[in-house]
């Protein structure tokens, strides 16, 4: 029987697999193509920010409708989403406009069963990530 994490593990677990999501992403951005090609369209400059979540869901076409939450220096939160090319993972249409989703994010340090929640662990790898630099 697997042992079941307790919190503190929880918690570093989570803050991983956020830190590799935005280190990846500055490493490689091409990857994710699409969403270099939003921030730029909306003035939101790559090397300003870091990708804390991410969504391609592979569709009929052959497409991805892509979703994503952008944490921005100034620690706004800002979800992109459109459609990309299958191949080139180019940005074919916009799904919707960049909207700021920073007061529906919780901060919670002390959430009961999880620990730290989302918005903490994603400003923690912001700070992070700029500190190094």
């Amino acid at each position: 029987m697997k042992r079941q994490k307790n919190v503190q593990e929880q918690i570093n677990e989570r803050r991983q697999l956020i830190l590799e999501l935005a280190t990846n992403f500055k490493q490689n951005p091409g990857q994710s193509q699409w969403l270099v090609d939003l921030l730029e369209r909306h003035k939101l400059k790559p090397e300003n920010g870091v990708l804390v979540e991410l969504k391609e869901v592979e569709e009929q076409g052959p497409l991805y409708d892509c979703e994503a939450i952008w944490l921005t220096k100034e620690k706004s939160f800002i979800v992109l989403s459109g459609e990309a090319d299958y191949t080139t993972r180019e940005l074919l249409s916009e799904t919707f406009e960049p909207k700021d989703i920073t007061d529906s994010i919780e901060f919670n340090k002390h959430k009961e069963g999880i620990g730290k929640a989302f918005g903490i662990l994603a400003i923690e790898v912001l700070e992070q990530l700029f500190d190094s630099n």
